[in-house]
């Protein structure tokens, strides 16, 4: 039973947990909805233009939201590459985390097997 729990269920409960923990880092950094706004202005700070027109309102509204989305740029780009690593350490940590968890048994087995060989040489060579 312990077997099958160990390479057939239980590879399968930790790949969902897993999937669950991506979604989560996809959910925290927002990354979707970063890339979809990338140009948009930080936090929708904008310069409105007044009502009478003149040049210095205009090229003042010009450069302020143009601040605000380079800004916004910035700081979103930031944003998805921190949250694209995350989940690159996170899809490394899959892979080895399976491979512990397959190796694990073999490992203590092994183990177990060595120090009882260790014990009896050392009391073989005493007798």
């Amino acid at each position: 039973d312990y077997f099958r729990w160990h390479y057939v269920e239980g590879p399968g409960a930790f790949f969902h947990v897993w999937l669950n923990l991506l979604l989560y880092i996809e959910q925290v950094f927002s990354i979707r909805l970063h890339a979809l706004t990338l140009f948009s202005p930080w936090h929708r700070m904008t310069e409105p233009r007044r009502e009478k027109w003149s040049v210095e309102d205009w090229l003042g509204v010009i450069v302020v939201n143009s601040i605000s989305r380079l800004i916004g740029f910035v700081l979103r780009v930031f944003i998805i590459l921190v949250g694209l690593i995350c989940m690159t350490v996170h899809c490394v940590g899959l892979l080895v985390g399976m491979l512990i968890w397959f190796l694990a048994p073999l490992v203590v087995s092994a183990t177990i097997l060595g120090g009882l060989s260790l014990i009896f040489i050392a009391y073989g060579s005493t007798l």
